[in-house]
């Protein structure tokens, strides 16, 4: 699950705001299971 912790990794980080609308549902479907 290499994808998941690049996108944790991408979440952690204030990056997580400009990638935010580029994953659009990959970011609620990480955070659902993070959350």
């Amino acid at each position: 699950m290499c994808a998941s912790k690049t996108i944790a990794s991408i979440c952690d980080s204030d990056i997580s705001v400009r990638v935010r609308p580029c994953l659009g549902q990959w970011h609620r479907y990480v955070i659902t299971i993070y959350v």
